[in-house]
């Protein structure tokens, strides 16, 4: 199932995009472990009802750049009538409606790049190179990640944030020169990683 967000993701540090996107969506009602329903009359055998596994990036750990953080949710919310997501302060943020932990699809983290207020979870992240490993953690296990690529695209480009056939994380934050009249920076740092294990 998918949900169409409308995502502008303006700065106040972070990052700026604005278009329709679709990313992959699962309704809370649906995440509900299914019990099944017997008939304890007729000798049915019972059904066993196995634990969800819980994909929520919880931590984030690159070790060729010092990286490691906890992951907080990055909710969407509305602001000025565009949805958009609220980017925890000194920490990442794992965007809500993008894959999970170990989950086919894309993983969006989102971190500020420089903030007196916001912080600078990923000051270093330009610094991050092919092949170095990225770690994920969910609550019930973790995951490896190879970086694929590490590149600059405009504030704009929204191909980023496109759902993925494979498991893979992207994590984003800002650069390029600052922008006063649109209070933003000019592009964003992608680095795209595809799981390992």
């Amino acid at each position: 199932m998918r949900q169409v967000l409308s995502a502008t993701l303006l700065a106040v540090g972070l990052i700026g995009f604005a278009t329709t996107q679709t990313l992959p969506h699962v309704p809370a009602a649906l995440l509900q472990p299914i019990v099944a329903i017997t008939n304890h009359d007729a000798a049915a055998p019972v059904a066993e009802v196995q634990p969800e596994r819980d994909g929520a990036i919880t931590r984030l750990v690159i070790a060729s750049i010092g990286l490691d953080t906890p992951v907080r949710p990055a909710p969407l919310v509305d602001h000025n009538g565009v949805s958009t997501w609220d980017v925890p302060k000194f920490v990442a943020g794992h965007a809500e409606g993008s894959a999970g932990a170990g989950d086919r699809g894309n993983a969006i983290l989102l971190g500020h790049v420089t903030s007196l207020t916001l912080g600078n979870v990923f000051e270093q992240l330009h610094a991050v190179s092919p092949g170095d490993p990225v770690e994920v953690y969910s609550p019930d296990a973790r995951y490896v990640y190879r970086v694929a690529d590490v590149t600059d695209v405009a504030r704009t480009d929204l191909e980023v944030l496109d759902p993925t056939p494979n498991a893979t994380l992207t994590l984003i934050t800002c650069s390029g020169a600052w922008l006063p009249t649109v209070w933003d920076y000019s592009q964003r740092l992608v680095v795209r990683a595809e799981l390992i294990h």
